[in-house]
């Protein structure tokens, strides 16, 4: 399971977990919560009617002269009030009275007069002077058709209250269901809001999991470049923490590079100057032998000297190459003509092509310009015209040919090609003469670095160009390297 899913699974469960349980809580306790709410008002109410019902009482007997009326014109009333989310039609109070023993003497309803309501806990209490409350179902297991009874004693009142004789009770009865339309609504709000919470919290942690997902990929995408070998610039991402890993990884990728880089150059340094110095010491052990021949001295003093001059070409394209390495934008860039550039190519290895025997074919078209790095470029160039002249037999040809051509966004390209009269690139080396370090013998026996046609292909590389060498029809290799033009 991917890491992004586990964090969203995590949230949610944490998330989605507390919001049920809050949702839960709240939802259980709407019902008590309005219950008690309603019995704190019938409290107030029932104490209010009880002042008014001892006005009835005359010598301990209820006379119902003004209360029964005034019960009667309430139960006439006609309401039609609209409490916050809630209609109220109609007044839902039923009052019932008992004398001072229990026995009820008045009835708003009429279904309990002259009944004993002194076992009744409310009655009980009211007639103790306590306060007295009770809830009753009219219908068994219902708890929607639950009614409350709230009691308070009527009092004769004396000079001291301490001494004040219970007359009777009154009971004010309210059935739950007229409540419960308040309570479903509220809870349906809250149910409602709730379940909303709950999927804000869900589009917010998908968000934040897009988010780390999209920043964790692009952190794999660059272990995988990196790991590949390829030089990118580290990723930006707007997540601090993700953003700072991508930059430690970025440094990381760059001190092993140069710590294998610099392996590889020791390694093959090492190898390429194992030869040439094996040949130095020999030479300088017969140039020591006192009796040796003046034409044996010269020899071996011009083996030296070649041996020396390879050193120093090897040693020349190591750093080249360590340079162009470290390279990821191009630093010195100017204008300048591909054709010039050639023939100083061509002057420079004038003497090696004389010494072989070997004619370099160069005629200049219409001049080319390219605009990048001139000392790359010529290095790239020197590397492929060498590289041809090893490969070619005595008394050979080279052609060389600077010519446009277009991408396929139409893009101009001036591309600089260098056939030779060679035996060719043989089938197994085909797709690996772009390797460092990797070389085929020259017709002498002889190898060089392998690293000529790799640094050509990362100059390439770093001025938007690519490189090519491959097999000609004509027979021998043809090396092109193409660059943007600069018009």
């Amino acid at each position: 399971m991917r890491l992004s899913v586990r964090i969203l699974l995590g949230y949610f469960l944490i998330v989605g977990l507390a919001g049920l349980l809050i949702l839960r809580a709240v939802v259980e306790q709407l019902q008590p919560v309005v219950r008690e709410t309603i019995e704190e008002v019938m409290v107030d109410s029932v104490h209010l009617l009880a002042e008014v019902a001892v006005q009835d009482f005359v010598d301990g007997q209820f006379t119902n002269e003004q209360f029964g009326n005034a019960m009667s014109r309430y139960a006439k009333r006609e309401v039609q009030v609209k409490i916050w989310h809630f209609e109220k039609v109609r007044l839902d109070f039923d009052v019932y009275i008992t004398d001072k023993k229990g026995k009820v003497v008045f009835d708003s309803t009429g279904k309990w007069l002259g009944k004993d309501f002194s076992q009744w806990r409310n009655v009980n209490r009211a007639l103790k002077g306590e306060y007295g409350a009770r809830s009753t179902r009219e219908v068994a297991g219902d708890d929607r058709s639950s009614v409350y009874h709230v009691s308070a004693p009527i009092l004769q009142s004396s000079t001291a209250e301490a001494t004040a004789s219970v007359l009777g009770t009154v009971t004010l009865a309210k059935s739950v269901n007229s409540v419960d339309p308040i309570i479903e609504k509220a809870r349906k709000m809250v149910v409602f809001q709730g379940t909303l919470l709950i999927l804000a919290a869900l589009v917010t942690g998908l968000l934040i999991t897009w988010r780390l997902q999209i920043g964790i990929k692009k952190l794999l995408d660059f272990a995988t470049q990196a790991a590949q070998g390829q030089t990118v610039d580290p990723p930006k991402i707007r997540t601090t923490e993700l953003n700072w890993l991508a930059q430690a990884m970025a440094k990381m990728r760059d001190e092993l590079k140069g710590k294998r880089y610099m392996e590889q150059y020791t390694q093959g340094l090492a190898h390429e100057l194992k030869s040439p110095l094996s040949a130095i010491t020999a030479s300088s052990e017969f140039l020591a032998d006192d009796t040796l021949s003046a034409a044996d001295r010269a020899r071996f003093s011009q083996l030296t000297n070649e041996q020396i001059v390879k050193m120093r070409h090897s040693i020349d394209q190591m750093l080249a190459a360590a340079r162009i390495e470290n390279l990821t934008t191009l630093e010195n860039q100017s204008v300048f003509s591909a054709t010039e550039l050639v023939q100083e190519c061509i002057v420079e290895l004038n003497s090696l092509s004389i010494a072989k025997n070997i004619s370099i074919q160069f005629t200049p078209d219409q001049p080319q310009n390219i605009r990048g790095d001139r000392a790359l470029i010529t290095l790239a160039v020197a590397n492929l015209l060498s590289n041809a002249m090893d490969f070619s037999p005595t008394g050979s040809a080279i052609t060389v040919n600077v010519s446009t051509s277009f991408a396929l966004q139409r893009q101009r390209f001036v591309e600089i090609t260098i056939l030779d009269q060679g035996t060719g690139i043989p089938a197994f080396a085909v797709n690996r003469v772009y390797e460092r370090f990797f070389s085929l013998p020259r017709p002498d026996g002889r190898k060089g670095s392998g690293l000529g046609l790799s640094l050509a292909a990362q100059v390439a590389a770093l001025h938007g160009g690519t490189i090519s060498v491959t097999n000609s029809e004509l027979g021998g290799c043809l090396a092109a390297l193409s660059v943007p033009s600069f018009t």
